[in-house]
């Protein structure tokens, strides 16, 4: 699922420059990303529904939360607001490519859960997008 998020994102955000996974994600965390407007996905926890019933031969419901961490880089004022509306078009962008997509006919279509500002620092303003999704588990 990861890798169809990324690829879409690829596709229909142009403004990206760099669209990548956890281990991007976390070099970019250490000095910051190497291009902007750069997006990082990755999953951030997975949970099984315990009221699902076995016996019904769907499998069990593992809901899917995913995190999409934008960055851009707006150095044009020391107050974070060329930034911030640099960032307020990437994350439309960024829902118009995803709200109701799946790139996986196996997962629910994605919806959006909670946005929150992640960082300020070095005029780079990191933004994370929580996501969800849900699929079956049929096991062995």
């Amino acid at each position: 699922m990861i890798a169809a998020i990324i690829a879409r994102l690829l596709a229909e955000v142009s403004a990206f420059k760099l669209v990548a996974g956890a281990a991007g994600f976390q070099r970019a965390t250490e000095n910051n990303p190497p291009a902007t407007p750069a997006a990082y996905v990755f999953t951030v926890d997975e949970a099984g529904d315990t009221d699902t019933d076995l016996d019904d031969g769907e499998g069990q419901l593992v809901r899917v939360t995913l995190a999409i961490v934008l960055v851009v880089r707006n150095v044009a004022d020391a107050t974070g607001e060329a930034a911030e509306t640099d960032m307020d078009a990437l994350r439309g962008q960024v829902r118009a490519a995803l709200l109701g997509w799946s790139g996986d006919p196996g997962h629910e279509l994605l919806a959006r859960r909670q946005s929150t500002l992640a960082a300020f620092r070095d005029g780079h303003m990191w933004w994370q997008e929580t996501w969800t999704t849900a699929y079956y588990d049929e096991g062995a």
